[in-house]
């Protein structure tokens, strides 16, 4: 049986060479599964030194009294020999090595206990990759993905999991010299026993100590070599971010055999020249979205937190952040710290109106949200555009077009606007501050396209598809494009669709994206009028927005896309409420003073309301299954219909129009089961 026993070491880093360090962690410092406590305000020189009889004295005296009561308890039968106590060596031994069972876990971000949710399909792929059956064999594995996809989470659950297995060796740094730094970290946790198999015992602390740390370093690299340590688990965090091929390599020694990576370069696998497996991850499911959202909840120690979100809000939001674990947390701690100070309703409904509708301004502040702890979404982003190593300025230049080119369902395929031949295109050039992006077509962009996938700011789908933004990737390049930017980028996409539509040329391939640009507009607040450089291009997308599908506020962000009905609720509340909202611009046509200008900027602010009314009907059969979202759909028309009567000389047979389509409705309600219930 094992004697009472307690582990402490210092609480304050240790400066060496100019530089603080941790040299014994709480993990190295355990002993037998035991987690060492910290002495606050000593360091490693000082550990065992104490001044008063307070602080670090007071905690070691009441660790000696535990162990001195509970060996008094054992009984005298009981008394352990000191110079044979199991686990540990003699007194008299140089050294004290771990026990046997106990391995290596070792680096500045590991966790003692999983903070994981979900994953479990990516755990158990993973995990058969790195199994070794036999004899040891090289191994490495590289995670790749966006930013913020929970590439760096994976990792510290995998080290967790192999911690009782394996010797673990957890290293994230930003360059050369901080790489030095963390691998100079371990070598010090480990110390004179890197050099076990060089010499005999009692030269090895003389020998250590004189050792300068690049020589400690590769001693470290050394002993991974050796057959006994090749079963270490070696994690690199973002090795990309290391930014020079001198230091990616350098961080991946090849005496490591096991060897698990993050980047959001996939090109660095090639690179490398060594054998290595992809494991791409991907963003999470509805499902595990929710569920990581509320664990986030619950652990975020605000009184109100539970009472927050519902189920239902959480699967919503969880649609807004598309499957992005950094954004998931964002959303959650933003609604619950920011939103939930100043909501009058429900502080998930304000999060979900905003991606649903037109205040950009909201979506930006959420965007650039930044808890005490962690990026913001944001710099996210910036960091991966950060990160393009060649090809800058175009690569720049092409992610902007193909944003305004992409919806967020990912239903455009950018390459079927930017194949089109164009000849023609030379006339507009003067119209076209980037008129060399727009000739240059698709066979030109070839390798902007895979700088673009290098960091990845986009991903295909499949090996010949599209390369695809992530929906809050676009949201960021259209936010950082400011008002001028994103009138810039619409006007000269729809000039040349203008351009194709007065040749007649492939209109079905140029409608969508037409329409895109529009509903970018809507959601931007940018009137038509700022898009269209001359009187005919505006009479032009006048038409496209009064005969074609519309511009619309209504986007993938939206929980209409489920057929479950609580989600439809809150789709028909945001559209009552921006009904209700447009309602003061609409009555102001009503004035004896009113323009034909008010009459068209009226006009434009109801086609879209009215288009996304038809949308949502023609989606949803069964819209009326829930009571409450019932009656909100019949306050729409309460609101619609007195501002139709406002139109009579544009269009008099509205206002009856919606009359006998709310009649409709009422009618069929009278028989709905749900109606009863209520």
């Amino acid at each position: 049986k094992i004697p009472p026993f307690y582990c402490l070491v210092e609480g304050d880093k240790t400066k060496i060479a100019g530089r603080d360090r941790n040299i014994v962690t709480q993990a190295s410092g355990g002993f037998h599964g035991l987690t060492a406590d910290k002495i606050l305000n000593v360091d490693h020189s000082g550990v065992c030194k104490f001044d008063t009889k307070f602080g670090g004295y007071m905690l070691v005296l009441d660790r000696l009294k535990k162990i001195r009561a509970e060996l008094f308890s054992m009984g005298v039968g009981a008394a352990v020999n000191s110079q044979n106590i199991p686990g540990r060596p003699k007194v008299t031994a140089p050294r004290y090595p771990l026990a046997s069972n106990t391995k290596f876990y070792e680096g500045s971000d590991l966790r003692a206990a999983s903070q994981l949710v979900g994953r479990t399909e990516a755990l158990q792929e993973i995990m058969s990759l790195l199994t070794i059956d036999g004899p040891p064999i090289p191994k490495m594995i590289a995670l790749t993905g966006i930013g913020g996809v929970g590439k760096t989470e994976l990792l510290l659950e995998l080290a967790l999991r192999y911690r009782n297995q394996r010797n673990v060796f957890f290293i994230h740094a930003n360059d050369l010299e901080s790489l030095e730094h963390a691998f100079l970290d371990i070598a010090t946790s480990i110390g004179h026993d890197l050099l076990a198999s060089r010499g005999s015992y009692p030269d090895l602390h003389a020998v250590w100590r004189g050792l300068e740390p690049p020589d400690r370093v590769r001693a470290f690299k050394s002993w991974l070599g050796d057959p006994d340590n090749q079963p270490s688990l070696f994690i690199v965090d973002d090795l990309d971010g290391l930014r020079t091929d001198m230091a990616i390599k350098a961080a991946l020694p090849r005496e490591a055999l096991v060897v698990l990576y993050s980047t959001r370069d996939p090109s660095i696998i090639g690179g490398l020249r060594r054998n290595c497996q992809e494991f791409r991850v991907p963003t999470m499911d509805i499902d595990e979205m929710a569920a990581l959202m509320d664990t986030i909840l619950h652990q975020s120690g605000s009184t109100f937190s539970q009472a927050t979100l519902s189920e239902v809000e959480l699967e919503s939001v969880a649609r807004v952040v598309d499957g992005n674990a950094l954004a998931g947390c964002r959303a959650i701690s933003y609604i619950v710290q920011v939103l939930a100070q100043t909501a009058e309703t429900r502080p998930a409904h304000i999060f979900l109106d905003v991606f649903n509708g037109s205040d950009w301004r909201a979506r930006k502040q959420f965007l650039h949200y930044k808890p005490r702890f962690g990026l913001s979404i944001m710099e996210t982003f910036e960091t991966s555009l950060q990160r393009l190593r060649r090809h800058q300025i175009a690569a720049r230049r092409l992610v902007q077009l193909i944003a305004f080119l992409s919806s967020p369902d990912h239903s455009l395929d950018f390459r079927k606007f930017l194949s089109i031949e164009r000849p023609w295109l030379l006339e507009f050039r003067a119209s076209l501050p980037d008129y060399d992006v727009f000739a240059t077509g698709l066979t030109g962009q070839g390798e902007y396209l895979a700088e673009l996938e290098n960091v990845s700011l986009g991903f295909r789908s499949i090996p010949n598809g599209p390369l695809q933004l992530h929906p809050l990737w676009t949201e960021c390049i259209h936010q950082r494009a400011e008002h001028e930017g994103r009138v810039l980028w619409l006007r000269q996409i729809l000039l040349v669709c203008f351009g194709s539509w007065t040749r007649d040329e492939v209109m079905d391939r140029i409608n969508p994206f037409v329409q895109n640009c529009l509903q970018v507009a809507a959601r931007f607040q940018i009137d038509l009028d700022e898009l269209a450089q001359n009187a005919t291009v505006r009479h032009w997308i006048e038409q496209r927005a009064e005969t074609g599908a519309q511009v619309s506020e209504q986007s993938a962000y939206s929980p209409v896309i489920t057929q479950e009905p609580y989600p439809i609720r809150l789709t028909v509340l945001a559209l009552r409420d921006s009904c209700a909202e447009a309602s003061q611009i609409f009555h102001q046509v009503g004035a004896v003073d009113a323009t034909e200008e008010s009459y068209a900027k009226a006009l434009r602010r109801l086609l879209p309301l009215l288009a996304q009314l038809r949308r949502l009907e023609d989606a949803h059969e069964d819209l009326h299954q829930d009571y409450v979202t019932a009656q909100l759909h019949l306050e729409i028309y309460d609101i619609l219909i007195p501002i139709a009567t406002l139109f009579k000389r544009r269009n008099p047979m509205l206002g009856q129009q919606l009359r006998g389509r709310k009649r409709d409705i009422s009618t069929n309600l009278e028989t709905d089961d749900c109606l009863q219930g209520g």
